[in-house]
Order: structure tokens, then C-alpha cells, then sequence
């Protein structure tokens, strides 16, 4: 990993902070207006600092102005569209023993009160209000549905693996694929709300499908300690290769830091993390030294994941 790349994100940072800012000087103006429902809901719409700052690589790649992407409302449906899939995320990892119907997962209710039917009638409707051509709506709509019937197939997937020993490679490639998959469908939704070229946004998708994987890669590094070991975490599964450094994170209680005094498991993230990156278009500097600059700071992006800088 080059130290280099990392120190060439930090000019990127400062587009990332101002976009921060302005971003959650939206949120304030949304969280104050409607009443107690909507204030709710607008607060848990309210973007972290590290999806802030996806936003913000994505854009400077795509070369994107912020004002041109909050005008045209893509700012809201990015919100939206990462809102909409974290429900649905949380649904399934509250019952983690349980495999759910997909009909289950529809009409579960979260935190707010609202179904997951409901959130995905928020969205579309919020889609609705675009001003687009309605076959690019459609277009929106058919990568929606696509998405979530994909993911429902996933998680089949992941919970039959999970049951497979825990040093099987299946769960680790289900589960990045499924990040991949993630960041791919966000920009693809922007690409076709913002009217990016066509050769553009799919050298974009292609990047973007390789950050998720990698970023995964970085997230459960950092979410090392709060997993343990429940089996859903891709650096615990590649240390169950090695027993004797399994043996010493337990005692350090799986802290992130651990990784460093793993020299066998250290080494084969540090492989998939590589692999991950040298798929990404070199022209692609903004998103590409982004991944580089937490992945030598991996505690800074365990906070930026997080509302915890707002």
C-alpha cells in the first residue's frame, strides 16, 4: 500500500469537508421541518461522514459539481437509496438465527415504526418527484427491484455458508460481492439521475463494484472487536486459517489494532485489499486514494463510518 496515495487524498479532504457541511446544513433545515414522523425520519436520513465523503469522491471523478448534484435532487435519493438498504440490513441482522421470507422482511417494522413496505414507497415516491423522462425512472425503478430480489438471493446464500466451517472462503466472497454490489447500484442510480456519459459511468460502476469489496475489506478491520467472533466478519474467517494468531487476537479481545501483531493474517487481507484496488481506474485518484488513505488509518475510518463527527 502506497503512503504516497495517501497523502495525495489529503487535498481531497477539503472538497469532502465543505460538501460535509453542506450537506448537514440540508439535514438541520429537513430535520426542522414537518412534524414528529417526518422530523424522525429526516434525522435518520441524515448522512454519515464517510457516505459524505463517497459522495464526494464519486462526484470529483464523475466531474460533478455539489450544486449540480443537489439541485437535480440526487442528493436526497443517495440518502434515500443507502437508507433503504441499511433497513433492509438491519431487519435481517436483528433475527440473525432466523432465515426470513421475503414476505417477513417486507412488513417488519424498524426502529421509527415504519415498514420496510413503507420506506421503499418513501423512496419511489421521492423518485417520482425527479424531474426525469419517464424511462429513465423506469430505468431507476428496474434497478431497484433487480437489486432487491439479488440480495434476498445473497442473504439465502450467506445463511446457508454461515453454517460451513468457518475457515470456507464462501461467506468472505458473498459477503464483499454484496458490498460491491451496493456501491455499484448507488452510482449507477446517480449516473442516470445526473445524465453521466455512458462511458463514464460505466468505467465509474466498475470502479466503484472493486471499492465496495475493498472497503468492506477496511470496515471489518475496524469492526473487528464489535463482531468477535459471529462468523459475519471477513478478517475474523481469514484468521480462522491461523490458529495460533486467532488465539492471540482473542486475548487482545479482536481490537483492531490486533491486526498488527498478525503477521500471517495481516499479510492475506493486505492481498484481497490489493487485489481489490488494482482493479480500480487509475483515473479514478479521488475514490482510489480515499481507499488507501483509511486503509493506513483504519481507526480514523472506524469514527468517519459513523455519525460521530457531527
Amino acid at each position: 500500500m502506497s503512503v504516497s496515495e495517501s497523502i495525495c487524498f489529503l487535498p481531497t479532504t477539503l472538497y469532502a469537508a465543505a460538501d460535509y457541511l453542506r450537506v448537514r446544513c440540508g439535514d438541520y433545515k429537513r430535520s426542522a421541518a414537518g412534524g414528529e414522523s417526518a422530523q424522525t425520519l429526516n434525522k435518520e436520513l441524515q448522512l454519515s461522514a464517510h457516505l459524505s465523503l463517497v459522495l464526494t469522491t464519486w462526484r470529483l471523478d464523475a466531474n460533478l459539481s455539489f450544486n449540480d448534484v443537489e439541485k437535480s435532487g440526487a442528493l436526497k435519493i443517495w440518502s434515500l437509496i443507502k437508507y433503504w438498504i441499511s433497513f433492509y440490513d438491519d431487519v435481517i441482522d436483528a433475527q440473525p438465527s432466523v432465515q426470513l421470507s421475503r414476505c417477513k422482511i417486507k412488513h417488519a417494522v424498524g426502529k421509527n415504526g415504519l415498514r420496510a413496505s413503507q420506506i421503499t414507497e418513501i423512496l419511489l415516491g421521492s423518485l417520482g418527484t425527479l424531474n426525469l423522462p419517464i424511462e429513465k425512472k423506469k430505468q431507476i425503478y428496474k434497478l431497484l427491484g433487480d437489486f432487491r430480489r439479488y440480495q434476498y438471493d445473497v442473504y439465502q446464500l450467506q445463511c446457508s455458508v454461515l453454517t460451513v466451517s468457518s475457515g470456507d472462503e464462501s461467506y468472505t466472497e458473498h459477503k464483499l460481492n454484496s458490498s460491491g454490489d451496493v456501491m455499484r447500484l448507488m452510482v449507477s442510480i446517480m449516473h442516470i439521475i445526473m445524465d453521466v456519459d455512458c462511458e463514464i459511468a460505466k468505467n465509474l460502476e466498475e470502479t466503484y463494484y472493486h471499492y465496495g469489496r475493498a472497503g468492506q475489506i477496511v470496515d471489518d478491520i475496524a469492526d473487528l472487536n464489535k463482531d468477535g467472533s459471529s462468523g459475519l466478519n471477513v478478517v475474523w474467517r481469514v484468521m480462522q486459517g491461523f490458529s495460533s494468531e486467532n488465539e492471540l487476537a482473542s486475548k487482545l479481545k479482536y481490537s483492531p489494532v490486533s491486526i498488527l501483531f498478525l503477521k500471517n493474517t495481516r499479510t492475506a487481507i493486505n492481498q484481497k485489499f490489493a487485489d481489490e484496488v488494482s482493479q480500480i481506474n487509475p483515473k479514478h485518484s479521488n475514490t482510489l486514494n480515499s481507499l488507501h488513505f483509511f486503509r493506513h488509518l483504519v481507526l480514523l475510518y472506524a469514527l468517519f463510518e459513523t455519525k460521530q463527527l457531527v
